[in-house]
């Protein structure tokens, strides 16, 4: 928990945790204008896991990191993230409202069922280097951030948590437009003009079965958004 001010709770994405959380500039920048509480999601870093994984518990582990704050909290997720934010916020956690940045939710398409049983497989076999380079393939990390990820001091650390990428392909796979109908609060989900398809349909779809959103378009890279643009429209909507 850092800062003061209204309560902001940062969901993370997949195969980010307290060593390496991509949104850490924003985090600091928000601390600024808003009491910010971040924590490891289920099975990463120093959170704990219980078998077998559900997207109930970790709908659990939000209603409790919600519960330090003295008033309904602000709910900013990124990516697999925002869908974990998307299951919390129907699941009637007490919230004020969602930013969501690029929730990787395809609503209309089946379950990538290959992919699932691939990156299972090298969980399984011990090969967890392997499984989280197949993980950013799949879903289209360009090839020089994923040399980037090799060189991060928490590279080890990244590795030791492989498993928990098949915990977000489950959330995000399970995110229905039944789902997103019983979302309630006020939603803005942010796209970044440099990620293009799919990303942006996804987005915009998630943002059209939200009963009280709204979508917006900011300049950025893929699946990315500058740290500045989007601490300010975060402020802005807080």
């Amino acid at each position: 928990m850092n800062g003061s001010g209204p309560p902001v709770v940062v969901v993370d994405p997949a195969g980010a945790f307290s060593g390496m959380r991509p949104l850490a500039d924003v985090v600091d920048a928000l601390s600024t204008r808003f009491t910010v509480l971040t924590y490891d999601r289920r099975g990463r870093g120093r959170s704990t896991d219980t078998a077998p994984y559900a997207v109930e518990r970790e709908v659990e582990d939000i209603a409790a990191v919600t519960e330090l704050a003295a008033e309904p909290s602000m709910l900013f997720g990124f990516s697999s993230g925002a869908a974990l934010a998307l299951h919390a916020a129907a699941g009637h956690v007490s919230l004020k409202r969602l930013v969501l940045l690029e929730p990787a939710v395809d609503l209309d398409g089946p379950p990538d069922t290959a992919f699932t049983a691939e990156l299972d497989r090298l969980v399984r076999a011990g090969r967890r280097a392997e499984a989280v380079e197949f993980f950013n393939r799949a879903i289209g990390v360009p090839e020089e951030w994923i040399d980037g990820l090799r060189a991060h001091p928490a590279w080890d650390g990244l590795q030791a948590l492989a498993h928990t990428l098949l915990y977000d392909a489950s959330v995000t796979e399970s995110v229905t437009r039944q789902v997103l109908a019983r979302v309630e609060v006020p939603t803005l989900v942010l796209v970044s003009e440099g990620s293009g398809s799919p990303l942006r349909e996804w987005s915009e779809a998630v943002a059209a079965a939200v009963p009280r959103s709204t979508v917006r378009h900011l300049h950025g890279d893929w699946h990315r958004v500058d740290s500045e643009t989007l601490t300010s429209v975060i402020i802005s909507t807080g």
